[in-house]
């Protein structure tokens, strides 16, 4: 009888606790072909051709919102610039694969234009790539001529 009144009060708990959805926080995403995944190699430099850190924000193949950093003092913001409903379109092509390019998760109750979410939890020099939901590669971002490139720190063979 105890028992029963220890499950009825944490199904309870568990009702009146909300669920904030996590969104996965992703550089552009990158096309590979399958030769250049097979050739990843240990201190490899992807050149990803952006001059400024552009974000998405994703969630179970979505792409929810593109983001920005922000910076005051010691503190890391990302502000949605604009919001939108796009699903991750998986290469049409046997030669090349979607790419993610993810820096880890953000937590936000809502998504609106303008808003600012908190994230000190994210390390935004370390990217783990990923391609079909398997983690192929850890990297660490870098500038090559002024624009923003991946150096490849380990390889998951």
């Amino acid at each position: 009888m105890k028992d029963e009144t220890q499950v009825d009060r944490l199904t309870q708990m568990m009702q009146k606790q909300r669920f904030i959805p996590s969104y996965e926080v992703l550089l552009p995403l990158v096309s590979l072909s399958s030769k250049a995944y097979g050739d990843l190699a240990l201190n490899d430099v992807l050149m990803l051709g952006l001059e400024k850190l552009e974000l998405l924000l994703v969630k179970e193949g979505m792409i929810y919102a593109k983001a920005k950093l922000l910076k005051f003092g010691t503190v890391l913001e990302l502000e949605i610039v604009e919001l939108s409903e796009k699903p991750i379109n998986p290469s049409d092509s046997k030669k090349y694969e979607v790419l993610k390019l993810s820096f880890g998760f953000v937590q936000c109750k809502v998504l609106e234009k303008d808003s600012r979410l908190r994230a000190e939890q994210i390390n935004f020099k370390e990217v783990s790539l990923i391609l079909k939901d398997i983690k192929i590669a850890e990297a660490t971002l870098v500038l090559v001529d002024e624009k923003i490139a991946l150096h490849i720190d380990k390889v998951e063979k």
